[in-house]
């Protein structure tokens, strides 16, 4: 790797450029050690440009929405960061038929701004996503959703960036979801979606959203940063649930705590560590393993190393 690698990158490419960039300021969870260099495209130019200047250099990139359903280690990347939260905006209507209505969605929208677009025009389909943090992008790779429903319910097909800077589309029944799961092609960066929704009027999206927002609010922890659902519910049952019976709920390390209200949150109470969260997560991987012979598989995405 070039040392002089950022220098060269900021003549060739527009945007912000942050070195040695704490990355608890661009995560959720408000944890995380520095960022060799976080970089916030101007556009979708910039955000080509910059892949292309990172592949050929052989530098180590990652690719960021909203900081939502990841742990970055203490140590911090090497490497570029590019966040695209805010800096990949957009949301228009490409076809109508009938009550079929198709969007196209950049990847660095938030899930709540296409909720509110949706109610707002009496779309359906995106209720299941209220109170999901996070970006759109995000929420693909992960095939983020609720008890309501899941982003490949509403994807119909998503274009890449792929390595070099190559542009690629790629339908749904390509992307292999499954629980919490797509299967991305590993070098490429979600530019966009094309998403299908039905025209049915703004009372039914409402009052569906509505009954998200107070089912969460009852048993979800508000008030202190986390990274979402800590592990996937095991097929038949609930990470939290187990958790809980396995009585770790409340069980604290430093400012990192297994949620009271949700065990399938650990929150952060102030200054919270990676490493004492991988701690609470080890342990409760090992204790629902002895109890009930259940191995828990993480949710969020862990970046460093640990």
């Amino acid at each position: 790797m070039r040392k002089d690698w950022i220098k060269e990158m900021r003549l060739l490419v527009d945007g912000q450029f942050l070195a040695d960039e704490p990355l608890k300021k661009h995560t959720s969870f408000r944890i995380g050690g520095p960022a060799e260099l976080l970089f916030i495209p101007k556009g979708v130019d910039e955000l080509i440009k910059a892949i292309e200047f990172l592949d050929k250099n052989g530098i180590r990139r990652y690719v960021i929405g909203a900081g939502t359903n990841i742990l970055v280690s203490d140590k911090g990347l090497k490497g570029c960061v590019i966040k695209t939260v805010n800096a990949l905006r957009g949301i228009k209507v490409i076809k109508k038929e009938k009550q079929r209505v198709q969007l196209s969605v950049m990847s660095g929208e938030t899930l709540r701004r296409l909720n509110e677009f949706a109610i707002k025009n009496g779309y359906i389909g995106t209720e299941f996503c209220f109170g999901i943090p996070g970006s759109v992008g995000g929420a693909i790779a992960g095939n983020a959703g609720t008890r309501l429903g899941e982003m490949s319910d509403i994807v119909e097909d998503v274009i890449l960036i792929r390595e070099m800077g190559e542009i690629q589309r790629i339908s749904k029944d390509k992307l292999g979801f499954s629980y919490r799961e797509c299967q991305l092609p590993e070098d490429s960066v979600i530019l966009s979606a094309d998403i299908v929704l039905r025209d049915g009027g703004k009372d039914v999206s409402i009052k569906s959203s509505q009954e998200l927002k107070e089912y969460r609010k009852k048993t979800q922890p508000y008030g202190f940063p986390s990274a979402g659902s800590i592990f996937k519910n095991p097929k038949e049952d609930s990470a939290g649930r187990l958790i809980e019976l396995a009585g770790l709920k409340g069980l604290r390390l430093n400012d990192a705590e297994i949620s009271k209200i949700h065990a399938n949150f650990i929150i952060n109470r102030g200054k919270a560590d990676a490493k004492s969260v991988i701690k609470l997560i080890d342990i409760a991987r090992s204790e629902v393993q002895k109890l009930f012979g259940i191995r828990l598989e993480l949710e969020i995405r862990l970046l460093g190393e640990f």
